[in-house]
């Protein structure tokens, strides 16, 4: 995942660079936003109830994701980017150890848990944990909950019953 972020980190100084050539700032916005939609493309991948899929329930109201964010070559861990529309997303990875022994990840200030809500206001799990229960040569499955916390309002959001599947990386199946 690292690697992936350091490539659009770099794309993103060029363009950046590039693009500024005296464009309006919202044309350059909008060629910023289709290049990065071109290199992300690959990596968005819709959700079915016998694929990749995440749920869950955010403050007792269903929630499913549309698509998810998908990386195709992880070392070590697993991001679950969970995304329903453009602005709703759930986010927290767990390691190669836990998938293995079906383990549960803790989450807490230190290795927190994500979610954007509808206003797009980023969320920080206070606590919270995965579990995964499932390990195929394709899927990993498993289940969460989290607590959020908004910071600038002091409000909580309760993520309950959540239920994920990825694909099982294949950098992980050959060892």
């Amino acid at each position: 995942m690292t690697r992936t972020f350091q490539i659009l980190g770099i794309l993103f100084l060029l363009i950046s660079i590039q693009s500024c050539s005296g464009q309006s700032g919202k044309k350059q916005g909008e060629e910023l936003k289709a290049k990065v939609d071109a290199v992300m493309d690959p990596y968005h991948k819709p959700t079915s109830k016998s694929g990749l899929y995440a749920e869950a329930k955010i403050d007792g109201e269903k929630w499913a994701a549309d698509w998810m964010f998908v990386d195709p070559d992880p070392d070590r861990t697993v991001e679950v980017n969970a995304h329903r529309g453009d602005k709703e997303v759930i986010v927290f990875d767990f390691g190669k150890k836990t998938a293995k022994e079906k383990g549960t990840k803790t989450f807490s200030k230190i290795t927190t848990a994500q979610m954007f809500d509808k206003n797009g206001n980023i969320l920080m799990s206070t606590d919270g944990e995965c579990q995964v229960t499932n390990v195929t040569d394709e899927w990993i499955e498993g289940n969460f909950h989290f607590t959020f916390k908004d910071d600038g309002s002091g409000t909580t959001h309760q993520v309950t019953d959540g239920f994920f599947r990825v694909a099982m990386p294949k950098k992980w199946k050959n060892g």
